[in-house]
Parts: C-alpha cells; sequence; structure tokens
C-alpha cells in the first residue's frame, strides 16, 4: 500500500508495509534544535530517526500547555517534516516532542522537549573572538584553540563553524560546534614551519555572523639564524670615528632578525656594544662610534631570532683606530659629539677648548686693566 503524504509544498510516497524495526524506534536528531531561534513562520520541525519507522506524532506546547498535537506524521527514509498550523506569535518560546513508530505501533517513547523562540526580525551574531592562538603567534603542533563566544542581539543559542586553512587547502574543519566544544581542541595536521590561518563565525540558526581570523605559524624547532658577513670597517681619521656594518643573517624560520654589535679591546672585553639593531630595506645594519680611544681592535656581529635565540658570532675583524699623532695633519682627533650610542674615552684635547693657558693670559688682561 502507498500512502501519499503532503507538507507545504513537499510530496512525499513510501512504502508502509515495510518490516516492522527490531527494537522499537526512537528519534535521534530534532530541528529546530534545542535552544535555537528560527526568524521563518510556520515553521518546519524536522525529526530524524533510526531504522525503519515509519511514523511520528508530535506535540507543540507553549509555557508547558500543549497547543498542537499531530498525529500519524509519514517518516521516509529516516526524516519526516511537517509544519503546525497554529500561528506562532513572533518573540515566543515553543517546545515540541516527538515519537517515532513502527508499521506496528511500536515506539520507543516520547523525547525530551526541544525548545525554539520565533524571531522575524533577526540580527546576525557578531564575530567570536581568538583566544588562543593569538594573531601572529609561534606555537607548537600540539596547540589548542580556544574561541570567546560570539554575543547575539537577540541573545539566542549558537553555534559555531571552525576552519584552519594552508596554502594548500583547509586541513581540518568543526561544524555545528556548541559554545563548550570551542575551548581545548587540537588542531591537527600542522605541518612545521608552515602559517596557518584560523577562521570561525557563529550562526543562531537562521543567520551566519562574520568570520574572525587568526593567523598562527608553526614550529617545534626552532633553529637559530646563520653568523653575518662582516664589512670592513671605516675608520674617519679626522674625527676619529668608526662605522661598523654587517649583513646576511636569515632565520630558517623565516623571521626577521635583530644584530647584536660588539667592539672588543685586545683582551677580548667588549668596549661598546649595541643590541636589538633592526637592518634596513637592504638587510643591512650600521652603526656609528664617537671618537674613540686610539688603539687596536676587534669587532664582530651576531643575529638574534623572534625568540631571542642568537646565531653564532661572525668571525672576528680588526680595526685600528690611529692616535693623534699618526695623522697626517698632526691635528688632534676631535670629539664632535655625533653618531654613536658610547663612547670609550677620547684621550685628547678638544679644539673648540681654549687651552689653560689661554685661559690664564686672558684673566691676566683683565686684572691689569683694573
Amino acid at each position: 500500500m502507498l500512502a501519499i503524504w503532503v507538507v507545504g509544498m513537499v510530496v512525499s510516497l513510501a512504502d508502509t508495509g515495510a518490516a516492522p524495526c527490531p527494537t522499537p524506534p526512537v528519534a535521534v536528531a530534532m530541528n529546530p534544535w534545542d535552544g535555537a531561534t528560527t526568524s521563518f513562520t510556520p515553521v518546519t520541525l524536522t525529526l530524524s530517526t533510526d531504522t525503519c519507522a515509519t511514523s511520528a506524532n508530535y506535540l507543540l506546547t507553549r509555557d508547558g500547555l500543549p497547543v498542537e498535537e499531530g498525529a500519524d506524521v509519514e517518516i521516509v527514509g529516516s526524516t519526516a517534516a511537517w509544519s503546525p498550523t497554529t500561528p506562532l506569535t513572533d518573540l515566543t518560546t515553543w517546545c515540541w516532542t516527538v515519537r517515532a513508530m513502527d508499521v506496528n505501533g511500536e515506539s520507543g517513547g516520547d523525547t525530551s522537549p526541544s525548545c525554539f523562540t520565533v524571531d522575524t526580525e533577526n540580527q546576525a551574531p557578531g564575530p567570536p573572538s581568538w583566544v588562543t592562538p593569538r594573531a601572529g603567534a609561534v606555537v607548537l603542533s600540539t596547540q589548542r584553540f580556544t574561541l570567546a563566544p560570539a554575543v547575539d542581539p537577540e541573545h539566542r543559542a549558537l553555534r559555531y563553524e571552525i576552519e584552519v586553512v594552508a596554502e594548500a587547502g583547509t586541513v581540518g574543519q568543526g561544524h555545528d560546534l556548541r559554545e563548550s566544544e570551542l575551548t581545548d581542541r587540537v588542531l591537527t595536521s600542522l605541518v612545521e614551519d608552515t602559517w596557518y590561518v584560523a577562521r570561525a563565525r557563529a550562526t543562531d540558526w537562521d543567520s551566519l555572523g562574520p568570520w574572525a581570523s587568526t593567523a598562527f605559524f608553526v614550529n617545534d624547532d626552532n633553529r637559530a639564524p646563520n653568523a653575518p658577513a662582516l664589512d670592513p670597517a671605516q675608520v674617519d681619521l679626522t674625527l676619529g670615528r668608526v662605522t661598523f656594518s654587517a649583513h646576511g643573517a636569515v632565520d630558517p624560520e623565516g623571521f626577521p632578525v635583530r644584530y647584536t654589535v660588539e667592539l672588543r679591546d685586545a683582551t677580548g672585553a667588549a668596549v661598546m656594544s649595541w643590541s636589538e639593531l633592526r637592518p634596513d630595506p637592504q638587510g643591512v645594519v650600521t652603526v656609528m662610534t664617537r671618537a674613540i680611544t686610539p688603539g687596536s681592535y676587534q669587532w664582530t656581529a651576531r643575529a638574534i631570532d623572534y625568540q631571542g635565540m642568537p646565531g653564532l658570532w661572525a668571525g672576528s675583524q680588526a680595526v685600528h683606530v690611529p692616535s693623534p699623532e699618526d695623522l697626517p695633519s698632526g691635528r688632534p682627533v676631535p670629539d664632535d659629539g655625533l653618531g654613536g650610542l658610547e663612547q670609550v674615552g677620547c684621550g685628547c684635547d678638544t679644539p673648540r677648548a681654549p687651552s689653560v693657558a689661554w685661559v690664564g693670559l686672558l684673566a691676566l688682561a683683565v686684572w691689569r686693566r683694573r
């Protein structure tokens, strides 16, 4: 025997002579799900069951009181859908239960009530926010993610969708997640030294909110940058200043590096040091001293990566700062007060400063005029 079932514009055919279920059928899913909000009236109620249920009864209630009852709604395959004839008033909450039955009328019993709210002027929820990993974070491949829930203007219960995407495509997904499922989830299939984008959005059953995204880098084994190359030091014979430049240090993980430059004396002790130096757009870092004590020095540099791991020092390079007597003009090395981050000492007079003898003669001339 064939039965015809009409719900709205849906027409289904089913063979009601199917064999009875080996066990009484039960409902396994109900939509709208409990806590959902819908903007549609009338609302279509949908039931999914386990195998070989052929019909269902439902009861619609409000504030705990029966409103409408439907009997022998036909199940096609494993689903049935129907629309209550009772007008569902806007901004009201309704609950319903359902009982699935086989051809012999056997049933697993009524489901627990599933309650939903009708809101015909539905506004989409806002975006969730990423707690971990934060944007630009460097994480381990066992990183867990945490989302702060989105906010819905109508205070509906929300579900979430999550995707983890690499350049090659999507590597992980989660759909229809409750807020309780948003924390302590492991991002799987993550590859070393790879950037990923994780994005999430909320739905209130009817409207989708905007995506919230965060980009992170997976790095289980942080490697140090290589030693930089040193350019020949440039000594200003007139001003006694020295310019150092280094380049070529690269972080294996692809992050920018910072440089440290040191000037050392004959014993190997650092007499000048510059740190956290950023290279220019060409990748070169440059420092200039002020006038320094004449003598022979060694200088070197190294790079430090994003996690503070230092690379190897470059091979030291010798630099000699001549004494004033060695200069071709015989003039002392001035200190013009320009450049450099630290001065070791000059050990010479500044030509702009009057000598002690000149100060004495000037004082004597003033005294004689009196």
